[in-house]
């Protein structure tokens, strides 16, 4: 005899919060949808005070007594995986990437620079990556006077920072203030 995997008997998937009759607690801390503190009050007046505002009454933070909240549970879902949509992305460019090989020349090597400095004036940290293939490790030197060159081009507005082998270039904040980007300078020494 076949099993319908449709209609197997699997666990519901338990939501983060409990909400209306899930809340297993005779008393709760109940906030109203304004964001007052009511006190303690018997879950089946909780209950109903949300029917009244025609929201539910959400179990957000688990304690004795628990703390619920009179919400719209649909709306409060949406908007944390929004924020938490937006958080991600937010982390993902944080810093940017430019790679250089010791044979590069040097025209690629002013165009890779002047990316450099559009990510650096936007803000952000720019890691160098040095790609060395076969006897190319054996040639640090050259290595080195790439290095040199590129930093070169982008001095004045970064600072170079090494880590082990990551070369990271840092915006340079003076270059913003003596160029007046986005900010400008009091004599006193704070950004206005």
């Amino acid at each position: 005899m076949a099993i319908n995997k449709y209609f197997s008997e699997k666990p519901v998937k338990q939501e983060k919060h409990n909400v209306n009759t899930y809340i297993k607690s005779s008393q709760v801390r109940l906030i109203d949808e304004n964001g007052q503190n009511i006190g303690i009050v018997a879950t089946k007046d909780a209950l109903s005070k949300a029917k009244l505002a025609q929201l539910d009454l959400v179990e957000v933070s688990h304690g004795n007594p628990p703390v619920c909240k009179i919400m719209n549970y649909g709306k409060f879902l949406y908007e944390q995986a929004k924020s938490q949509k937006h958080a991600s992305k937010a982390a993902k460019h944080d810093d940017k990437e430019i790679q250089l090989r010791p044979s590069i020349g040097f025209h690629d090597l002013e165009i890779k620079a002047r990316k450099a400095k559009e990510f650096l004036e936007e803000g952000r940290k720019v890691n160098v990556i040095f790609k060395l293939q076969g006897r190319e490790k054996q040639h640090l030197e050259i290595l080195r006077d790439v290095i040199n060159k590129f930093y070169n081009l982008v001095k004045d507005v970064s600072k170079l920072e090494t880590r082990g082998e990551n070369y990271i270039l840092i915006p340079n904040c003076w270059y913003f203030i003596n160029n007046d980007l986005k900010t400008s300078w009091n004599p006193g020494g704070f950004f206005v």
